[in-house]
């Protein structure tokens, strides 16, 4: 491994990365449902982990990708194919939680029924930065959550929830800053 293989490999794992990403951020009805059904949670399930803020809360609908400084080529590559993308708002109604496989897997909110409009946002997403020269680092499967806990002690086991339904009206590119406490910034956000 060269030195400087090495340096980005440890960079990774101290979580120094700037993340890029696009993200459905939801409104504040839907973010405070959101944060109660993790309360009930915490308090039915009792786990240790690392609680995410409600602030926090969003779906992650294309990573493209991590590197060691916010890479300004792909920035203004993933806001022009942004602008591209021409879609109807839609609701998307969160009604069930369970965790990620994993050592310490995360808890999150789930939709039991796919969304085809929000399906369809996510591949019109990856049309529109192929389009402009890019890729994405999403894969071939799109499973939209919340993340509600990190790092959980124990898995969560299918259960449902109070339905959260969330009119979804935009989307957002959005930087994760490196740091201790991981910030995300906004970097644009487009209309449906």
């Amino acid at each position: 491994m060269t030195d400087q293989a090495a340096a980005a490999a440890g960079a990774r794992g101290r979580g120094e990365q700037h993340r890029l990403f696009f993200a459905l951020l939801p409104d504040e009805a839907a973010r405070v449902s959101m944060s109660r059904a993790a309360a009930w949670l915490e308090a039915s399930y009792q786990p240790i982990g690392r609680w995410i803020a409600p602030a926090e809360f969003h779906v992650t609908l294309r990573f493209l990708g991590e590197e060691s400084r916010l890479n300004e080529a792909l920035v203004e590559r993933a806001m022009s194919a942004a602008g591209a993308v021409r879609m109807e708002s839609f609701d998307l109604v969160f009604d069930s939680a369970s965790s990620f496989p994993g050592a310490r897997p995360p808890w999150v909110l789930r939709c039991r029924e796919p969304s085809e409009p929000l399906h369809r946002l996510w591949h019109s997403l990856d049309l529109a930065m192929v389009g402009e020269g890019a890729h994405s680092d999403s894969g071939l499967d799109f499973v939209p959550h919340i993340t509600v806990l990190r790092h959980a002690d124990k898995p969560l086991p299918a259960c449902a929830i109070d339905p959260i339904t969330w009119h979804v009206r935009d989307f957002s590119l959005m930087h994760s800053r490196p740091g201790k406490e991981r910030r995300y910034v906004e970097l644009g956000r487009w209309r449906l």
